[in-house]
């Protein structure tokens, strides 16, 4: 299925399922119509998926720094990015620098966020229904 389709406007490159590689757990490879519930069971058991396993980043910093000696997660996209990255956004509330000045206690530090989704509101999915032909 190498057809992306558009979700999210800033995610042009989403595919229904993987083309190229798996990157996480989770990530879908294949799938199954069929017209019984036992058909598509039984298929589902035929299939055989081989998984070359690929150097993992778990460190952000290192996987910024990547030179290309490993494979990336994607494919680079961007002039002066590396295919680890995706997007860079930069956010930034209200007059900080003021409010930091004037704040009793300061607490800095690394923060680490894992990032979430939308799932709850907005499941991916297809349903077709397949009718035969009057003509």
């Amino acid at each position: 299925m190498p057809t992306t389709y558009v979700v999210i406007p800033w995610t042009p490159d989403e595919y229904p399922l993987c083309v190229d590689r798996v990157r996480y757990v989770g990530d879908g490879v294949a799938a199954v119509a069929a017209v019984h519930e036992d058909t598509a069971l039984h298929v589902l058991e035929l299939i055989e998926v081989e998984y070359e396993e690929l150097p993992a980043f778990l460190d952000p910093y290192e996987a910024l720094e990547a030179d290309g000696s490993t494979p990336y997660v994607l494919d680079t996209k961007k002039a002066g990015w590396n295919g680890n990255i995706t997007k860079k956004v930069h956010l930034q509330f209200g007059e900080v620098d003021e409010l930091m000045d004037g704040s009793d206690v300061v607490v800095e530090g690394d923060y680490f966020f894992e990032g979430t989704t939308h799932t709850p509101i907005e499941p991916h999915c297809a349903i077709a229904s397949r009718q035969a032909s009057s003509r």
